[in-house]
């Protein structure tokens, strides 16, 4: 058996294949996989404790791509002590979206700067980051007077004065 047949065999391809068949698997195994395999592997590599996940992870944190540290925030959200400090520029980042996601990851560990965030969006003109803004806000909760709920009954999108109810029913019942 030669290298070829039995990569080929290892990877359950039936033996002889078709030229085009082996050029495909073979262009696939020379591949460098994707950059979110590579993410996600560091991530549960640090999820399990180990360091060359953790050590990949500080990597990712440290990078100048927003939506790269979010993600790598928000899939492990039980090690914020990692994350935290890098997350926190990103309150007063220029992207709405990044802005949100960012609050949404500190409100618990961060709630009032958090707050801060989600309460101005709340006024925003762009209907989803509203939306966003009561969502996240009504999920993590705030301190009370952060959110004008009763006013945002009155909102143009139905689903900003659906969090609004579910915020302030969240506060009478708790």
């Amino acid at each position: 058996m030669n290298d070829l047949e039995g990569a080929l065999r290892e990877l359950d391809v039936d033996w002889p294949a078709t030229p085009d068949l082996t050029t495909a698997v073979l262009a696939r195994i020379a591949a460098p996989p994707p950059p979110s395999w590579r993410k996600r592997a560091a991530v549960a590599l640090a999820a399990l404790g180990r360091p060359e996940g953790r050590e990949l992870v500080d990597r990712m944190l440290q990078s100048d791509v927003p939506d790269l540290v979010l993600s790598v925030a928000e899939a492990l959200p039980s090690d914020a002590g990692r994350w935290q400090a890098v997350v926190l520029p990103l309150l007063d980042t220029e992207n709405p979206v990044d802005r949100l996601r960012a609050a949404r990851l500190l409100g618990k560990t961060s709630p009032v700067e958090a707050g801060r965030v989600l309460t101005a969006a709340l006024a925003d003109d762009n209907v989803a980051v509203r939306e966003e803004a009561a969502r996240s806000l009504a999920d993590i909760g705030t301190a009370e007077g952060s959110a004008d709920w009763r006013r945002l009954l009155s909102d143009p999108s139905a689903w900003v004065r659906l969090e609004a109810a579910r915020a302030l029913w969240r506060q009478v019942t708790e």
